[in-house]
């Protein structure tokens, strides 16, 4: 008995919402190195501004196994107070810093 179908666009939704894409911020990709520590040093420089995490996802960086494309949705920070701090963390790289709203 079917109960119910899911679709693509259902799954589309979905993934908008864990990636906070219909909240205003910053998208940020950063390249880092698939090593312990990593995503502790991410988080904790945007943490120590006061900034807000609203999303988090990682894949691994094509062709560079050694690495995670890291993509997060930010807030509570302007543009020109961001990418200096991303540009800060050592051994990581900043891909793509972008408005949403």
């Amino acid at each position: 008995m079917v109960t119910g179908v899911i679709t693509e666009v259902d799954l589309m939704f979905a993934l908008r919402e864990l990636l906070g894409a219909n909240e205003s911020g910053w998208r940020v990709t950063m390249r880092i190195p698939d090593r312990g520590g990593e995503s502790a040093k991410l988080a904790g420089a945007i943490s120590e501004k006061g900034w807000g995490i609203m999303a988090w996802g990682s894949v691994r960086t094509p062709k560079q196994p050694d690495h995670w494309d890291t993509v997060l949705k930010i807030s509570g920070c302007t543009k020109e107070e961001l990418i200096p701090v991303l540009e800060g963390i050592e051994d990581q790289q900043v891909i793509d810093v972008r408005e949403t709203r």
